[in-house]
């Protein structure tokens, strides 16, 4: 699940800069970005282009289904696009029918959680999360999930289905008690653990340095063949001063030698004599 773009939208850090030409196109994966996604600045010499990351593994890995929120489920149901709605509407009808038996069916599954430590920040925009592990007595049960003032929603069944929930509190210290509900009943569970502070407008920056990247598609090649003979030049001077200074340092030590071999040799003489 990714947000929504309209057609020739090129939002910064969505999908929409990513362009398909047709259907099959976009199943078969054959998509090229936009060359208008780039923001470039002309010079004398050369045009500097700064572009988007350009990755979508991110919106893959972080928006696969099932996508939940705090009133709907949207997940894959026999290779269809299936959505679960807690909120509920009542839906009257009246008939006339003659020998008509109804079987109405209830779902009475009770269900259990079990958690992982809270781990995340406070007062920030990425918020805490905990895993958790949901069981149901039934095949498979929604169960809404109430923590103070916040609420989420989770898939539960019989093997335990494994939801990360996302949360935002204001104080590190995190110790309270949730009600989870089920068409069987309402149980209770504990989450707990202690958050990080997140300076996040630092954060922020930090996120639009590493996404920003610059490329000069257009460089002129005398320029790029200039630094690298100046850059080879550079370093050959390094290596002459460091050869320079090795051979400095030797013949020192050569003069330091004579100059120790002189006065034994002139010390030897004068016993003698």
């Amino acid at each position: 699940m990714t947000m929504r773009v309209q057609a020739n939208e090129l939002t910064p850090q969505t999908p929409g800069q990513l362009q398909c030409a047709s259907k099959m196109d976009a199943i078969q994966f054959k998509c090229q970005f936009s060359p208008r996604t780039c923001v470039c600045s002309t010079g004398a010499f050369k045009a500097t282009c700064t572009c988007p990351e350009g990755k979508m593994s991110n919106h893959l890995q972080h928006n696969a289904l099932p996508f939940t929120t705090k009133n709907i489920i949207i997940e894959e149901h026999e290779d269809t696009i299936a959505a679960r709605a807690r909120v509920g509407s009542a839906i009257h009808v009246q008939t006339n029918v003659e020998n008509m038996k109804i079987v109405s069916v209830q779902n009475h599954g009770k269900c259990s959680i079990m958690t992982s430590t809270i781990e995340g920040c406070y007062s920030c925009l990425l918020g805490a999360t905990v895993t958790i592990v949901c069981y149901s007595t039934s095949d498979q049960s929604t169960a809404d999930i109430i923590c103070d003032d916040q609420h989420q929603i989770a898939t539960c069944t019989q093997r335990g289905k494994i939801t990360a929930l996302k949360f935002h509190f204001d104080s590190p210290k995190i110790d309270i008690n949730c009600t989870i509900s089920c068409p069987g009943g309402q149980s209770h569970f504990l989450i707990n653990g202690t958050l990080d502070y997140v300076h996040d407008s630092a954060l922020q920056q930090e996120i639009a340095i590493d996404s920003d990247v610059s490329v000069n598609p257009e460089e002129n090649v005398w320029d790029t063949a200039t630094e690298w003979i100046s850059s080879i030049t550079d370093f050959f001077g390094l290596l002459k001063i460091l050869l320079i200074s090795f051979a400095l340092i030797l013949l020192l030590l050569v003069v330091l030698f004579i100059v120790t071999l002189l006065s034994r040799i002139a010390s030897i003489v004068k016993k003698q004599s």
